[in-house]
């Protein structure tokens, strides 16, 4: 399981079921929820530190446009997860 992953899991209340090389995790509902919300976050991060690093990558007319799809795709996931961000 990736470390990030079982950060997050630990993080959110989960809690290991079985054996420790079996990295199964178990939630109780609000921190399955919590969990879920986690993820989402981190993804919308990933948007916004795609968009705030394309003025060093492109040139600044197409560094305008990965900024706002960037941003946009951060809004279109919180949207559709309903998270806050």
């Amino acid at each position: 399981m990736n470390d990030l992953i079982k950060k997050l899991a630990e993080k959110s209340g989960g809690f290991p079921l079985g054996a420790e090389a079996d990295e199964t995790y178990g939630f109780r509902e609000r921190a399955l929820e919590r969990f879920a919300d986690s993820i989402v976050k981190e993804c919308i991060y990933l948007c916004e530190q795609h968009g705030n690093s394309a003025p060093y990558s492109y040139t600044p007319a197409k560094a305008k446009l990965v900024e706002k799809a960037a941003y946009g795709c951060g809004q279109l996931i919180a949207r559709k997860f309903g998270v806050e961000k």
